[in-house]
């Protein structure tokens, strides 16, 4: 069939048209592909170079990006969109064999995507749009069981483990792609599955607030949901990406140590845009490393958000990458930290006396004593109470200077001990800049910096709640830490 005549020139069809305009498109995408700017700023410091040797592993290998997007709470939901497009644009961009898979869950309010939950497979498209993911990428046909009905419960580790076992069976079966998981939600930071408190949305936090269903995900559940996929030991997922608030806590990374082999996440808040995908995706090459996956996003989330302040304008954004096969062993070392300070009482006021205000949070000002992340920033805080995590090298660092101008070695030793723990776990770790001026002494020449410890707990509406006090998690069961806590503050528990 002739679709159009070149003899008249002059009066071109209207297949020809579409077709030269359809060439001139094509010729420009290819153009802005070619000429796409991959440059990831030099802007933090990435120190360990003792990575776990899969993590280092360049040979080629093809991945799968799993995305849970729990996103049935507020203010969160158009991110978590933004999110998927970034994704589809950073998969045009690479050269990587990436296949990607989403589940979203919205709210009531929410209409682009709809208030149920959805499964979509994303592709490579740099012209992704709101339109893209709602109308080319929903899954519809052959949907499992567990999501069939339409909504489903985001803040169920069990929806969690569904997800990615579906996933890992339908995308992944042959176990030849390195798995990226990325959890997008709200977070607060360490929480377990309560004993005796309120169960109440707000009372006891992790991540994945479902609204719907007034649920959360626990820390110590979290496992729960990768065993069900047929994660573990012999078969850990490769990167583990918390895009969540307070997330990066010595307890979360405890948590998922048998699960997976490296972690992103945040001490403190995350804006509301959330880890800059795009670019990052788009450096993906077939001979990256998880490495170098996970360095890429730490450089360009501390280009962008460089200048970005907490809600309260003291604190900075921060991100922390962290080699989870080396976590094993602070337990030990922390624990030694807190039986040291429970034989030696004498010495405890250090931690939380006005004074020095280690282990404390200094409520009328966060002073160079004390760097704290108040893990309480999105709920009401009038009526939730809330507490505070505290970066442990920085701790240690406070510790020694006082057990060195004290003469105090073993207490000097046991700090040292943490700290080249730290060493080998930390990748690397930034914090912006604050016009407040807070951390003028966190030292960023050093790389033991990072990773967070819960400490004290905030009175708010005449109770406590401190993790350790009424909850279960790993770190909680197998550690001390929770003794010192008791002895510093008796009355959160």
């Amino acid at each position: 069939m002739l679709l159009f005549s070149c003899q008249y020139d002059t009066d071109r069809s209207t297949a020809e048209t579409y077709i030269r305009y359809k060439a001139i498109q094509e010729y420009q995408y290819n153009q802005e592909l070619k000429n796409y700017d991959r440059t990831i700023p030099d802007t933090i410091t990435v120190y360990n170079r003792e990575f776990h040797t899969e993590l280092n592993e360049t040979t080629e290998k093809k991945y799968l990006i799993l995305m849970y997007l729990a996103g049935d709470s507020n203010s969160i939901q158009i991110h978590l969109l933004n999110n998927m497009i970034s994704v589809s644009k950073g998969m045009a961009l690479s050269s990587a064999d990436i296949k990607t898979v989403a589940f979203f869950d919205g709210s009531a309010s929410y209409t682009i995507l709809g208030s149920e939950s959805g499964l979509f497979e994303i592709k490579p498209n740099y012209d992704c749009t709101n339109s893209t993911i709602a109308n080319d990428y929903k899954i519809t046909k052959n949907l499992p069981d567990w999501i069939a009905s339409g909504e489903v419960d985001s803040g169920s580790y069990e929806t969690l483990g569904n997800f990615l076992s579906w996933a890992e069976d339908n995308y992944n079966s042959d176990c030849s792609r390195h798995t990226i998981l990325v959890i997008g939600s709200h977070g607060i930071g360490t929480s377990g599955t309560e004993s005796n408190v309120s169960s109440s949305l707000g009372t006891l936090y992790s991540f994945c607030p479902d609204y719907t269903s007034n649920t959360i995900i626990h820390t110590n559940e979290i496992p729960m949901a990768f065993a069900m996929a047929g994660f573990g030991t012999s078969n850990k997922i490769d990167l583990i990406m918390y895009d969540t608030c307070l997330c990066g806590t010595i307890e979360e990374a405890y948590e998922v140590r048998n699960y997976a082999k490296a972690i992103l996440f945040s001490p403190n808040e995350i804006p509301g845009a959330g880890f800059p995908y795009q670019k990052t995706i788009a450096n993906i090459n077939a001979g990256s490393s998880i490495f170098s996956i996970g360095e890429n996003l730490a450089k360009e989330y501390a280009s962008i958000y460089e200048n970005w302040k907490a809600s309260d304008g003291s604190r900075p954004a921060t991100i922390t990458f962290a080699d989870l096969t080396l976590v094993d062993g602070i337990k030990s070392e922390v624990s030694d930290f807190a039986d040291y300070f429970e034989k030696n009482t004498q010495y405890s006021y250090i931690l939380n006396n006005s004074s020095y205000n280690y282990l404390r949070y200094n409520n009328t000002k966060i002073t160079s004593n004390n760097i704290n992340y108040d893990c309480n920033y999105y709920i009401n805080k009038n009526n939730v109470p809330h507490f505070y995590s505290f970066d442990l090298g920085y701790l240690c660092d406070k510790v020694q200077s006082f057990a060195e101008n004290n003469n105090i070695t073993e207490l000097s030793e046991i700090c040292t001990n943490i700290k080249s723990r730290l060493e080998k776990i930390v990748a690397c770790s930034w914090r912006g800049n604050t016009s407040a001026g807070t951390y003028t002494d966190f030292n960023d020449s050093t790389n033991y910096y990072g990773l967070t410890i819960v400490g004290n707990s905030a009175l708010k509406n005449y109770q406590y709640y401190n993790p350790y006090a009424k909850t279960t998690f790993a770190f909680n069961t197998d550690t001390t830490w929770k003794n010192l806590l008791q002895l510093l503050y008796p009355e959160e528990f």
